[in-house]
């Protein structure tokens, strides 16, 4: 179950702008080089919602009790709008988007998401195979189904 998620104004913006003004001190060249490109608009407002969730979670859970709460997981390209959007966002709780799986160097799924790790801005990856658990701390990245 979900604790507190919070809705956040996010505007879609060219994706060299977005990575730009996320103002990463280290950004994961398999994450900027795959970013995908996503039917969103430049300029397009909407909105993203952070769901917690307290405890550590497998993706099942987490894509279920989004799909209850009539969303669905973001992409790379909606967390890039968000972060370029709200860029004091970014806290030692990572930021996961879910509706992006890309395949790492060694063959892995990884799913991208942003965070401070040692104080550091970071654009990153995490593994997403089934099976793994997402930090307790983890929060997901959703929009409306309709968007």
């Amino acid at each position: 179950m979900t604790t507190e998620a919070k809705t956040y104004k996010a505007v879609v913006k060219p994706v060299a702008e977005m990575l730009s003004a996320g103002k990463y001190d280290l950004a994961s060249e398999s994450v900027t080089v795959n970013m995908p490109i996503t039917d969103l608009v430049v300029g397009k407002e909407f909105d993203v919602t952070l769901v917690p969730f307290g405890h550590a979670t497998l993706n099942a859970e987490v894509l279920a009790e989004l799909d209850k709460l009539g969303l669905r997981a973001a992409d790379l390209k909606v967390l890039e709008a968000l972060v370029a959007t709200n860029p004091d966002l970014l806290s030692e709780a990572p930021i996961v988007a879910l509706g992006t799986i890309m395949v790492d160097s060694a063959g892995c799924k990884v799913s991208p998401l942003v965070h401070k790790t040692a104080g550091k801005r970071t654009l990153s990856s995490d593994w997403n195979d089934e099976g793994n658990e997402w930090l307790d701390t983890s929060l997901f990245a959703a929009v409306p189904k309709g968007d």
